[in-house]
């Protein structure tokens, strides 16, 4: 029987988080040949950008970033509040009938504009255990600015509540996230470092290409 992994992320003003699920998705596929990866975004450059074997994915209705945490719908002519409405309906939907394993969530971990809470309480209490792993790049912006954000929308407490793991695409022996963002240690104790998710190099073709002796 086949695992499943659902990846998802948005992009409403440029392609990190896409490319950074996509990054996942090609460094874990090649090593997992019963593993069934589905990506949801919304990114509009999805469909222009190279996808590993074994990687599908669903296209959410797009967004544009109006300020800090408020977005309005980049094509359909819908208020935000009905753009969020429609996407959290489809998440949810997705999650029933894909009945991911895991759920890796890029950055926010109540997604768009909280359109992901619906979903992550079905998957947290549904019967064949998702697991819930919300995944960061190492630096998310000033602490200052991180811990007003978080305060505002009860982040800390919503991690506490449904994510098991925290992946963070770095290294803390250059940033740690525990120390520069002050997790409460019963977060810290989740946090797992994957490393910088870079292209393998073969300096042998770098060699070549680039004419380096």
């Amino acid at each position: 029987m086949s695992a499943r992994w659902m990846l998802y992320c948005y992009d409403a003003l440029g392609l990190g988080h896409v490319r950074r699920a996509l990054a996942v998705a090609r460094a874990v596929l090649p090593l997992r040949d019963d593993l069934a990866a589905l990506l949801v975004t919304c990114s509009p450059q999805i469909d222009a950008l190279p996808a590993p074997a074994g990687l599908d994915y669903v296209k959410l209705p797009s967004a544009r970033k109006l300020a800090n945490d408020r977005y309005t719908s980049r094509t359909l002519r819908l208020e935000p509040e009905s753009l969020v409405t429609l996407r959290a309906r489809l998440l949810l939907d997705l999650a029933r009938g894909f009945r991911p394993d895991l759920l890796l969530v890029d950055k926010s971990p109540a997604g768009m504009m909280g359109e992901l809470h619906d979903t992550l309480r079905l998957l947290y209490g549904a019967a064949h255990g998702t697991r819930l792993v919300l995944g960061w790049r190492d630096i998310l912006d000033d602490p200052a600015r991180i811990h007003a954000e978080w305060s505002a929308r009860d982040t800390l407490a919503l991690i506490e509540r449904h994510y098991e793991e925290i992946w963070v695409y770095g290294d803390p022996g250059l940033y740690d996230v525990r120390r520069e963002y002050a997790l409460p240690q019963s977060l810290a104790r989740r946090v797992r470092y994957l490393g910088y998710l870079a292209p393998a190099c073969d300096p042998f073709r770098y060699r070549r290409d680039f004419g380096v002796e």
